[in-house]
């Protein structure tokens, strides 16, 4: 069944990264608990840079050692504010409810302020792999599991893998020379082309393989084989990459 869901319209990822609480909206199952929202934001920091409201200790806390003195139950978005609560801009965060301040801020800007965008991609979804018909059930949870069991049947994280793929790494560029095919006539160029693609940081790596396959991540399965042969048969004219079913022409080095 899965192998239908991974058909030609899902084979390539869509270029960018899914953040998990939203692909936990698109299940209808989102985080619900305190702890809950605290681990998917904290799953969303940067490495080395997570979130000070994500550690556990932020409770722990007084909010004149946190800084917070004067808080109250909104939540800013640009220069408005959005209440919390009802009344929220007039009732202020004391050292006896910020646990409870801090829920209703993290269900507001992972679960509130996302279930729209939530709902229009499940149906986007639904278009793409041609269940256009389940639109009118698609957001009723119950039944959308017997309608769309594919919601169900992964963990949030294997869905973002199959949908997102990961980021385009060193080691996987070790895996996209073992695999490409390379005409012998280029391949001293083909291993700069590699070279290259490893010295690149992260995000100018992931244009590089855009340029190459369409997509900016790695697919959630076995790297892609690339095909490498000289530019209009000249190989003194560059290379030409093939790795998403028409030529990639790139200059000689």
């Amino acid at each position: 069944m899965m192998e239908f869901f991974q058909g030609p319209q899902l084979k390539n990822t869509l270029g960018a990264s899914f953040a998990r609480f939203f692909i936990r909206l698109v299940q209808h199952n989102p985080p619900a608990s305190l702890a809950e929202l605290q681990a998917e934001l904290g799953e969303e920091s940067a490495p080395g840079r997570t979130d000070f409201r994500a550690a556990p200790e932020f409770l722990k806390h007084g909010l004149a050692e946190s800084g917070m003195e004067g808080y109250t139950y909104v939540r800013s978005v640009g220069e408005a504010e959005v209440p919390l609560v009802e009344g929220g801009q007039g009732k202020e965060v004391t050292d006896e409810n910020k646990g409870e301040w801090l829920e209703k801020l993290l269900w507001s800007e992972m679960v509130e302020s996302c279930a729209d965008a939530a709902k229009h991609f499940r149906k986007g979804f639904m278009d793409v792999v041609g269940f256009a018909s389940t639109y009118d059930h698609v957001d009723d949870p119950e039944i959308c599991r017997w309608t769309t069991p594919h919601f169900f049947m992964l963990t949030a994280d294997e869905l973002r893998t199959q949908w997102s793929g990961a980021p385009v790494s060193p080691a996987f560029v070790d895996e996209l020379q073992a695999n490409a095919i390379v005409q012998k006539d280029v391949k001293e160029q083909a291993g700069w082309l590699w070279d290259i693609m490893r010295d690149l940081d992260d995000h100018q790596r992931a244009k590089y393989y855009r340029f190459m396959t369409g997509s900016s991540r790695r697919p959630a399965g076995k790297a892609p084989t690339i095909e490498i042969g000289p530019k209009e048969g000249d190989a003194s004219a560059g290379l030409e990459v093939e790795g998403r079913g028409e030529p990639l022409s790139m200059p000689s080095c």
